[in-house]
């Protein structure tokens, strides 16, 4: 009879710490743009003097129509780029923060100018979410703030992608005339941006990491060539049919070194084809991965079967070779059943029709073999 040891219960280490749970975000300079043309993707008139928005000096891009009573009107885009951001490669960005200094002109009864369009220019293309505002401009040069140090502004962001010379604004006014026939005219002065982003560099450098087989087991090899507030490195792994990795055991480190250090880890009951990695936590929590290996082992198998499969948990194995062990583990790597034979048998029962429905992995060893099969249980 096979003998329950446990059900369900969490493998040995569980690791849910953030990779970024202590990073604070730090703010760039305020840059402005170098490069300021007019876009004809949006609107129906242009931009004159779009240079003159550059910088502050009340020498002002200016985009303006002659509109008949009760009637509105769009500009063209004024792209702003040319910033000369040099975000480092390593950094994830939080958020952008947009600065545009605008005034509205030719303002009459019932007369207003308000933003059309305020997008992110990536690539060279206006991409993200519209940050347009409905508030009205002023008569006077004012201060309009967009996006923030945790808006992304609808997409993604690479240091690469801000740090290009075709990163930057685009920018639409809406011009909006009342009882009044009237030429308005919408004013920028000047368009700069502020980047908000972290770094999560640990202080390790992790080299020389290395899988291979020794006999029935594979051995993980790597090597430090310094640490500074290290922790400890935790050897993590999973099967290519997983989701999730499953922590494996705990080393500690060094903590501060200045010389070259080698670590190793046996694992004694390795998967065929299992992918195995190092996560290297430091002292504040913080946590950076190495690359994915895949273990050369092919442990020797032996011919199951599962029966009925897909079932509804309630199975039978059966073996060409005496049975000595079987282990089951769900899609997250924890072990829901672990068992010992205490006589070799060549078939048996599991019932594992509590366990919710979703693919598992059945493992068992003989002598000196073991396998691996996938089950699948059904709602």
């Amino acid at each position: 009879m096979l003998i329950p040891l446990l059900r369900c219960a969490v493998a040995f280490f569980a690791l849910s710490l953030p990779c970024i749970a202590s990073a604070q975000c730090t703010a760039s300079s305020s840059l402005s743009g170098s490069s300021f043309v007019n876009n004809t993707g949006v609107g129906s008139f242009a931009w004159s003097s779009p240079a003159n928005a550059a910088s502050s000096n009340d020498l002002r891009a200016s985009a303006g129509i002659l509109l008949g009573v009760w009637s509105s009107a769009n500009s063209n885009y004024l792209i702003a780029t040319g910033f000369g951001f040099s975000i480092p490669s390593y950094a994830s960005v939080c958020g952008i923060q947009v600065v545009v200094e605008k005034s509205a002109g030719g303002l009459g009864l019932g007369s207003s100018i308000i933003d059309n369009a305020v997008y992110l220019v990536k690539g060279g293309s206006v991409t993200g979410s519209n940050q347009a505002s409905g508030s009205s401009w002023s008569a006077s040069d004012g201060l309009a703030s967009y996006g923030g140090s945790g808006s992304l502004w609808g997409t993604t962001w690479s240091p690469a992608e801000i740090n290009a010379g075709n990163f930057g604004l685009a920018f639409s006014a809406r011009l909006r005339t009342g009882v009044l026939s009237l030429t308005q005219y919408a004013q920028v002065d000047n368009i700069s941006i502020v980047v908000h982003y972290f770094t999560t560099v640990l202080p390790v450098s992790l080299v020389d990491f290395e899988v291979k087989p020794i006999g029935n087991k594979t051995e993980l090899r790597w090597a430090t060539l310094s640490e500074e507030n290290t922790s400890r490195f935790i050897i993590q792994r999973k099967s290519p049919q997983m989701v999730s990795w499953h922590s494996l055991d705990s080393i500690p480190a060094m903590h501060y070194s200045e010389q070259k250090n080698n670590y190793r880890y046996t694992d004694l009951h390795p998967l065929n084809d299992g992918l195995y990695r190092i996560a290297c936590v430091d002292a504040d929590g913080k946590i950076s991965y190495s690359s994915v290996l895949k273990s050369a082992l092919n442990v020797s198998k032996v011919v199951f079967t599962i029966y009925p499969n897909p079932g509804n948990g309630r199975i039978m194995l059966k073996s060409e070779e005496p049975l000595r062990k079987v282990t089951i583990l769900n899609s997250l790597g924890h072990v829901c059943y672990t068992g010992i034979l205490p006589q070799p048998q060549f078939q048996h029962f599991v019932d594992m029709h509590q366990q919710p429905p979703g693919v598992y992995v059945v493992r068992i060893t003989t002598e000196n073999k073991t396998d691996s099969r996938l089950l699948m249980i059904k709602p």
